[in-house]
């Protein structure tokens, strides 16, 4: 059974439209991730696209965008089996889910959103939850990077 594992929103002045060009940029996702090296798009753009994740230990897996409306959200599936041990023993599916949405004043709401089925079941996945602070605060601070990014003029 899939399960919401973490979702995280921030707001910001900056409207859907300004934001989606950092928001959806699959190559520059790194940038906005402390534990990751690089994301390379390996084929296709937005809907279909596949891209690797590498992590600052070397680690990486590869994702497959399965969704993709512009200016408002896009998803990828992980490939899990070619997740690092121990994560391709724990999921058997792992969606993250990025959504924009207007807010009242011309600004947007960013939100992104793992998905998971885990292998154990319901205990599993309390034991997961309760693992996700540290992941927690590395979303707070991917979704503050995009929104310094839009400032800045990235």
């Amino acid at each position: 059974m899939r399960r919401e594992l973490l979702s995280v929103t921030h707001e910001y002045d900056a409207s859907p439209e300004e934001m989606w060009p950092v928001f959806a940029d699959l190559v520059g996702y790194a940038k906005h991730v402390d534990d990751l090296r690089s994301t390379n798009v390996l084929q296709g753009a937005g809907l279909g696209a596949v891209r690797e994740c590498v992590t600052t230990k070397d680690e990486r897996w590869k994702e497959d965008v399965s969704v993709w409306k512009p200016f408002e959200t896009y998803e990828v599936e992980v490939r899990t089996d070619t997740y690092p041990l121990p994560l391709k023993q724990i999921f058997r599916r792992f969606t993250g889910v990025w959504t924009i949405e207007p807010v009242s004043g011309g600004g947007s709401k960013a939100t992104i959103r793992f998905i998971a089925d885990v292998r154990g079941g319901w205990p599993a996945v309390q034991l997961l939850r309760l693992g996700m602070g540290s992941h927690r605060a590395n979303l707070i601070r991917t979704l503050e990077s995009y929104g310094n990014a839009v400032r800045q003029g990235a």
